[in-house]
């Protein structure tokens, strides 16, 4: 090999170094704001059903509050499965519309599960 052909892959070598140094930092970068995304809509989707809760209590009518609180648990604990309920004042909680039937589903048996 000639010293030119060396020194050619040697710099290509060196800009792919670069540019994974760059991916690196960029992927660090955005698992950040993935990380901080997520603890966002943990926090507030599980605040919503708590400030339910309370608006309920305070009303004195009874709700389901085994599964609002395991909702809640789990959304804490990392459960990010895009289910929210349909919560309103006085009616019983609801699934929201969501055309991920199974969602629906694998709660509805978590829920008979909390049940029995």
């Amino acid at each position: 090999m000639k010293q030119t052909d060396i020194e050619m892959s040697y710099a290509k070598l060196k800009e792919s170094d670069d540019r994974l140094k760059i991916l690196k930092t960029e992927t660090g970068k955005e698992r950040f704001i993935n990380s901080k995304c997520t603890y966002e809509y943990r926090i507030k989707s599980t605040c919503r059903v708590l400030q339910h809760i309370r608006d309920e209590y305070r009303a004195n009518r009874l709700c389901d509050l085994e599964t609002l609180l395991r909702h809640c648990q789990d959304k804490l604990n990392g459960n990010i499965d895009g289910i929210e309920l349909e919560l309103k004042e006085g009616k019983p909680f609801r699934f929201e519309k969501d055309e991920q039937e199974k969602r629906k589903e694998r709660l509805i048996q978590y829920w008979l599960m909390c049940q029995s």
